[in-house]
């Protein structure tokens, strides 16, 4: 069982949230995007409470599982960066129906040149 487990490139906290001083007791510190979760400890805590070693070590391998695949705000909020807004939808369609439309002139246009010769 590892020390502590924590994503790799996540900062330390540089101080501790209302939230990590809550649940201090519990293994889990938070940093500015993931919870630190230390594995160790919560094993050592549910064996103190009665679980056998392998029942502390499943549990500590689930919420370990759930931290790694958790989505944070700082996820959701990177992520809608990259979709575009109403306006810029707006814009694009308006381009695309504009090149549609000289498209499909120029289309008629050759079609009518083609058939004049």
């Amino acid at each position: 069982m590892t020390q502590a487990h924590r994503i790799p490139g996540e900062a330390l906290p540089e101080r501790p949230t209302a939230s990590a001083q809550a649940s201090k007791g519990l293994g889990i510190r938070e940093s500015r995007q993931r919870p630190m979760f230390d594995t160790l400890q919560v094993a050592r805590d549910l064996k103190k409470g009665g679980f056998s070693e392998p029942q502390a070590e499943a549990v500590v391998s689930i919420f370990s599982a759930i931290l790694q695949n958790m989505v944070t705000k700082a996820d959701l909020e990177a992520a809608l960066k990259d979709f575009p807004t109403k306006v810029e939808l707006a814009a694009l369609e308006t381009r695309l129906t504009v090149r549609m439309l000289m498209m499909s002139g120029l289309i008629v246009g050759a079609v009518a040149l083609i058939v004049k010769l």
